[in-house]
């Protein structure tokens, strides 16, 4: 696809670590995903590549996971 010339990465039903791996290809800050429970969680949307701080906030609210920013770095626990 396409579709992340146009600054968008899809997402069906994907494990966070590989939506994590797509936004990391794309920022300079580093999306960190604690464990393998978390890294597991199945994501699906439409997101912007740039948009990795309100990624990672949508988490927060939609699956109660722990965001921490912390320079370069944002990690996503379970609370």
């Amino acid at each position: 696809s396409d579709l992340w010339r146009n600054g968008l990465v899809i997402f069906n039903h994907a494990p966070l670590a590989q939506a994590a791996r797509e936004f990391n290809r794309y920022n300079d800050t580093k999306l960190v995903i604690a464990d393998p429970a978390v890294a597991a969680i199945r994501i699906d949307g439409a997101f912007k590549t740039g948009n990795i701080v309100g990624f990672s906030r949508l988490m927060r609210d939609a699956y109660g996971l722990k965001v921490e920013e912390k320079g370069s770095q944002i990690k996503i626990s379970q609370k």
